[in-house]
Parts: C-alpha cells; sequence; structure tokens
C-alpha cells in the first residue's frame, strides 16, 4: 500500500486494453447498499462499516472529498423490530426507517470517529432534488460540510417520501448526487465483481466487462435480476445510475465492497471491477446537470418534428410551438419535461414556459399566432435553449 506522503488528488487506476488508464476524480460519491452494510446477515456489518471508514479518510487525505450515499436505515431498524421480515405497509416501512435511521446514523459517528472524521446527516426526497431552491440548498450544505471536513452522509428520507416522491432506490439517488455536485466518480459498492456478460453464480461462462464506454441497450441486456428482501436495486438500477452520471462527465466504478482484496486495492487507489466511462465533450455545468438528471419524465413529454429535431440539435436553437406536434402527460410551467422526436427517441430534456394545456393550445402555431390563443404570453419558447439540455 501507497504510504502517506503520496502526491493529493491520485489517481484512480484500472487496466483495460492492456494499458492502465487514470481517473482524475477529485470530489468521490460512493454509495453503499443494504447487503453491503449487512452482508445479508441482517445486522450492521461493523467491520465493513470501519474499512469503509478507513477508505474515506485515505481518500480524503490525498486530496478526495467523499460524499457517502448510504443505505441502511430500513435494515437497521428490521433487526431491532422484526428481524427477517421486510415491512408490508408504507406507514410500516416509515416507522422502521425513523428507528434505524438514528441506529445506522449512531454507527456511522463511532466507526468514523475512530479514523477522525465527523459525519452529517442529509435526508432527500425526490421534490427536494427536482426543487430549483431547495436543491441548491442541499448543494450548498454538502458543500460547506465538504469545507469543514465532514463527511455528509446521504439517504433517502424513507420516513416522509410517498411513491410518487421516491428516487426508487440509492443507486440513483447517488448519480444524482454526484451530478448535482459535480463530482468526477461514481463508486457503488455493491456484492457482485461488476458488470457480468452472464449472472456470474449461474453461467460458467459469464465474464467481466472490465469497461463500458458507452450505455446502450446491450449494456442493459447484461443485466441480471438481484437484490434481496433487503434492497431495491437490483443491477439494471447501476447501469441507469452509470449512465446518469456518465451523461454529467462522471465515471463510475461497479466494484464488490464485500470483498477485503478489492477494498485494499481502493485504499490503493487500484479499481477492480467495472469501470464506466463518461460522455465525451465538454463537461455539464451544475445546472445542466441539474436538469439532464431531473426526476424521470416518462410521462411528461412533448413530441417534435424533424424540423424541430434539427435546430435543437444542429443549431442549438430554442423550441418554439411550431415545431411541437403533441404533448403527453400532465405539466405545468417550470417543470423538467422530455423532447422527443417522431420516432419517440428523447433527445433532449428541457424546462417549459407553458403548461402542458397551454401547449396543446399553440401547439404547430407561428410565434405570431399564438397571441390570439393565450391570455397571456410572458416567452415566446416552449423551451428557451438555456433551460434545455441535450441528452
Amino acid at each position: 500500500m501507497s504510504n502517506s506522503s503520496e502526491s493529493k488528488n491520485s489517481p484512480l487506476r484500472y487496466a483495460y486494453g492492456g494499458e492502465t488508464h487514470d481517473v482524475h476524480f477529485g470530489l468521490a460519491v460512493i454509495k453503499v447498499g443494504s447487503m453491503v452494510l449487512t452482508g445479508g446477515g441482517g445486522e450492521l456489518d461493523q467491520d465493513f462499516i470501519g474499512r469503509l471508514g478507513a477508505l474515506i479518510r485515505r481518500w480524503r487525505d490525498a486530496g478526495h472529498p467523499v460524499i457517502l450515499v448510504s443505505s441502511g436505515a430500513v435494515a437497521a431498524g428490521m433487526s431491532v423490530v422484526q428481524p427477517g421480515r421486510k415491512p408490508r405497509t408504507i406507514p410500516e416501512k416509515q416507522a422502521i426507517a425513523a428507528i434505524g435511521q438514528s441506529r445506522l446514523m449512531s454507527t456511522y459517528t463511532r466507526a468514523f470517529h475512530k479514523h477522525g472524521m465527523e459525519v452529517a446527516q442529509i435526508l432527500l426526497t425526490q421534490q427536494d432534488m427536482d426543487h430549483r431552491q431547495r436543491y441548491l440548498n442541499a448543494r450548498l450544505t454538502m458543500e460547506r460540510l465538504l469545507e469543514m471536513e465532514v463527511v455528509p452522509i446521504v439517504n433517502e428520507n424513507d420516513t416522509t417520501a410517498i411513491d410518487e416522491l421516491r428516487f426508487g432506490d440509492n443507486d440513483v439517488l447517488s448519480a444524482r448526487v454526484a451530478a448535482k455536485m459535480q463530482a468526477g466518480l461514481l463508486a457503488l459498492l455493491t456484492d457482485v465483481g461488476g458488470l457480468y456478460t452472464g449472472h456470474p453464480n449461474r453461467d460458467k461462462n459469464a465474464r467481466l466487462i472490465s469497461v463500458v464506454e458507452r450505455v446502450t441497450g446491450e449494456t442493459y441486456g447484461h443485466c441480471h435480476k438481484s437484490g434481496s428482501y433487503l434492497g431495491l436495486g437490483g443491477m439494471k438500477s447501476k447501469v441507469r445510475a452509470a449512465e446518469l452520471a456518465g451523461a454529467a462527465g462522471a465515471h463510475t466504478l461497479l466494484t464488490n465492497g464485500r470483498d477485503k482484496e478489492t477494498m485494499d486495492a481502493l485504499m490503493d487507489f487500484r479499481a477492480q471491477g467495472t469501470v464506466f466511462l463518461p460522455r465525451g465533450g465538454a463537461r455539464m455545468s451544475a445546472r445542466a446537470a441539474w436538469i439532464a438528471t431531473g426526476r424521470s419524465s416518462r410521462d411528461r413529454r412533448l413530441i417534435i418534428d424533424d424540423g424541430a429535431v434539427r435546430a435543437l440539435t444542429e443549431k442549438k436553437k430554442s423550441l418554439l410551438p411550431a415545431g411541437v406536434t403533441q404533448t403527453q402527460g400532465v405539466f405545468k410551467f417550470g417543470d423538467t419535461v422530455d423532447v422527443c422526436g417522431p420516432n419517440g427517441v428523447c433527445i433532449a430534456r428541457g424546462l417549459v414556459n407553458f403548461s402542458s394545456e397551454e401547449i396543446e393550445r399553440i401547439k404547430g402555431k407561428r410565434t405570431s399566432e399564438i397571441a390570439g390563443l393565450l391570455d397571456n404570453i410572458p416567452y415566446e419558447e416552449v423551451i428557451h435553449k438555456d433551460n434545455l439540455v441535450l441528452i
């Protein structure tokens, strides 16, 4: 293992194509799931949490501040009141999460104190990340904690979140945190060695995919149902997280946090598992990342014609009413919507200047024609180019 005299901002190294490659990442987001925290046994694994604290201290000393996204509140609560039985209702799950949250944070506090680190709890819902002012407040809080050399520990607020305000799993939450905080690396610590061509426990010919240059349908085809009664996320959610983080310019490492050798390698800035490369091109601004990784808007879409597709993608223009052919779903001014071509493939995401009802009235119309259709016309564009991100 490298000594403490190592230079600041050490890169994470991985092997690919017979060569060694470096990831220069600055801020890192590390995500740990319930299975990793408990080892599948229900109780929080004190030894693993101690190793995790040592890793975060190591990275921080080398110039890499870390935000930890942690599951485990429900698992910790279950170990107290109903071991081995998954909550059956939302109120029951919320109650168990409330019990487990304090237990989880107490465990982190004790373990990280041994490495000279303070921790702080950040509880978020989907709405917190989608509402611009709430998101900015959360971002500023995490930035200040990092300046104070305190480790922010982020979790979904299971005690208050309802289904339509949930991230779905902490893989997606960690990707959104990484994108919005402009982290250079998202490390997903799981209980498997990475992404394989087949199920590693069932297919003897399954091989590890060491690098994913671009997430495609084939990449998702390699995902195999996993997870347990403790966790929500399977391999598909981890690939989705890598896709979201990569769109914002971050590398993603999917690796086995339960394996001691793998954790030792990370202490030495060596990556084992699967590395997902970020999307090429200039890194997104914080605002663009906020828009691009906003709440899934599959039920809020604008369908546009070929001419509008060219205007957005080739000329980098704003979206005008004349180019809109159809609205899908119900949305209001300022909501995030997906913008899709005639074939239904989404090409962009943006903040709309009109409600879905208003757009239905002005779609296909020239700017000069919409004055007589709406009582108030605060904007000429359906989505201004400054509020539009190509995806």
